[in-house]
């Protein structure tokens, strides 16, 4: 049986224990027969691939490509061409979604998946093996003639529950889980929506759960770590809140992350009780600005107010939050910045992301740095990396003031970590934010390793 290779490459500053994309790609093509051998780049080396490439029969060669793995994907590809130069590759993917013209320039890539790639995915087997044309396939790009060429757009998956779960790996100390896919949300920045759409859909509460128990019975660590992936799981509060009952009731020792997908307009007190009694140790809430004016002009949706009742409420029920914000979106100016800043210290959250926003492909912000700035000359190096650097300057915020202000707000928020602990002010639990605080902004391995292991130290000593 011939043998089809997804690979999950490398990228931004983070470890990645699993891809949930190609894990269900792997699920889709399992129920469909098919041999399939899954590569992470983050747990091997890459002469495994050049192994499996040299010993066995390829059907073809999936690569996802986000945002911040880009760079290294076309290095696989690259590898993939030079030792198997007849194997097709595959990428899909956001990068795939948005960018699929730009990505056929390249020699090593073939096909471009556009969207979802559960069904498509098996439909380019098929091709591959001659018995249907890349023409007939809906929800892909490929060179016809040399030329870049789109098919028609793809169905959308409705009806989650009909899809495999993810292919798991046994044994690990942390899963992730998707419950639903689409935000309904207009967010000028985010490219999301470009790959799984604005209709929101959800998968039944029951398939949440068995899928839950079944990631319990593959592995021995507890608590389990779970990370929901959603973009936006409290789109549905009731539904939420039922999943989170449903962990309770079965008793899953669980350490709940959601790090996404929680929107402060979409919180109230019982989802938060239920999400601490589900296990939550930690979300985060997309704050992006302390400034109205700047919530309007990047269509977030949200009030100030609403940012602060949230903060209020996860801190009264003890669930830790993390505050993401941005630096450098529409109308941006050093005064906004200044104001999202002390905003910032105002709403007090246990952790803070600061990011410099980055216009990505088939955003309205895209478009809008198109017209209003200037892209810099490294930009495919910063898109493709993570949003601590700069990807385009402007007149009214340029490159080294966003910097220099990104510095400000990260050291306003250690130093009233660091003054708390030296006023005795709770500071086993101050001096746990600011090393995860550390963690999340440093991109260098060794101090992430240090700051980690002091974490874990001090959280045996924290009873708050």
């Amino acid at each position: 049986m011939t043998l089809i290779i997804l690979v999950n490459p490398k990228g931004g500053p983070w470890i990645s224990d699993e891809s949930l994309g190609l894990d269900y790609i792997a699920s889709a093509l399992d129920r469909q027969g098919e041999n399939v051998s899954i590569i992470n780049l983050h747990q091997c080396d890459v002469s495994e691939l050049i192994c499996l490439l040299e010993i066995e029969q390829v059907t073809y060669v999936g690569i996802t490509m986000m945002h911040s793995t880009t760079t290294s994907a076309l290095q696989v590809a690259s590898i993939v061409k030079s030792t198997r130069p007849t194997v097709p590759v595959v990428v899909g993917g956001v990068t795939a979604t948005t960018s699929w013209q730009e990505l056929l320039q390249n020699a090593n890539i073939d096909i471009a998946v556009v969207g979802e790639g559960e069904i498509t995915a098996t439909k380019i087997i098929s091709a591959c093996r001659g018995e249907i044309s890349l023409k007939d396939i809906p929800g892909i790009a490929f060179r016809c003639n040399g030329v870049p060429m789109l098919t028609d757009a793809p169905p959308r998956i409705d009806d989650l529950d009909s899809l495999a779960w993810p292919k798991r790996v046994p044994g690990r100390n942390s899963y992730s889980i998707l419950t639903s896919r689409g935000c309904p949300g207009y967010c000028i920045y985010c490219s999301s929506p470009t790959l799984m759409g604005r209709n929101y859909r959800a998968r039944s509460v029951t398939s949440v759960l068995s899928e839950l128990e079944y990631i319990f019975s593959i592995t021995a660590h507890r608590p389990l770590e779970i990370i929901v992936a959603d973009d936006n799981f409290s789109h549905d509060v009731e539904r939420a809140i039922l999943i989170c009952k449903g962990i309770t009731d079965r008793h899953l020792d669980i350490n709940l992350t959601v790090g996404n997908g929680i929107r402060v307009d979409k919180v109230n007190r019982e989802l938060l009780v239920a999400l601490k009694n589900a296990g939550c140790h930690f979300l985060a809430f997309g704050v992006e600005s302390g400034c109205q004016q700047i919530l309007d002009k990047i269509a977030k949706g949200i009030t100030l107010e609403q940012i602060r009742n949230a903060f209020l409420l996860a801190k009264d029920i003890g669930v830790p939050a993390l505050a993401n914000l941005m630096i450098g979106n529409i109308a941006e100016t050093e005064e906004t910045v200044e104001s999202t800043i002390m905003f910032c210290k105002e709403i007090d959250p246990d952790y803070v992301s600061w990011n410099i926003a980055v216009d990505y492909p088939g955003t309205a912000f895209y478009q809008w740095v198109s017209k209003h700035g200037k892209r810099l000359p490294n930009r495919k190096n910063v898109v493709h990396t993570d949003s601590r650097y700069v990807a385009f300057d402007t007149e009214v915020l340029p490159v080294k003031k966003r910097k220099q202000l990104r510095r400000k707000a990260l050291h306003s928020f250690y130093w009233q970590r660091v003054s708390s602990i030296l006023r005795g002010n709770r500071p086993i639990w101050n001096a746990l934010r600011l090393l995860g605080t550390i963690n999340i902004h440093s991109s260098n391995r060794i101090l992430k390793q240090i700051v980690v292991s002091g974490f874990s130290f001090l959280e045996r000593f924290n009873t708050n």
